[in-house]
């Protein structure tokens, strides 16, 4: 069970971005645990992703374990709902389970980068990972349509 301070910081950043960024994402929170999800696109495009965050048992401890998700179910592992290509940084089903996401702040991408050693902050952890997600999406000519 997450701490009830932990809890509080993520639901303040959640409405925080739904506030001040709620033109470009939407934040939502799983009850009960710490488990973000954040609906954005790509810029110029209509294509909605949907990308879980789950923080385990602390925002203590290291980045999140990040995937994209069916943005209304929050199901994984359907490769549709992943960017296609872009495949430097995301690691879509099925060929890599339920697909991760590499990049330093996700925890599936320090797993796999030893080198990636910046201390953990355990503020702004919803902005921190979608704001590294959104660049690489928005990034000019990297964005070419949903997986197929």
């Amino acid at each position: 069970m997450p701490s009830a301070l932990d809890t509080s910081q993520l639901t303040a950043e959640a409405e925080k971005l739904n506030r001040d960024e709620g033109h470009r994402w939407r934040v939502d929170l799983a009850p009960d645990a710490l488990r973000a999800y954040v609906i954005l696109s790509p810029a110029g495009h209509a294509d909605r992703y949907c990308l879980r965050m789950d923080y385990g048992s602390s925002l203590n401890a290291g980045p999140p374990s990040v995937t994209f998700c069916n943005p209304e179910t929050h199901a994984e592992g359907d490769a549709r709902d992943w960017p296609a290509n872009l495949t430097n940084y995301f690691k879509h089903p099925p060929n890599n389970g339920a697909g991760w996401i590499c990049n330093e702040w996700t925890r599936e991408g320090r797993e796999h980068h030893a080198e990636w050693k910046e201390p953990w902050r355990s503020t702004r952890v919803i902005w921190r990972v979608a704001t590294a997600v959104q660049d690489i999406l928005d990034k000019p000519g990297n964005y070419q349509g949903r997986n197929p």
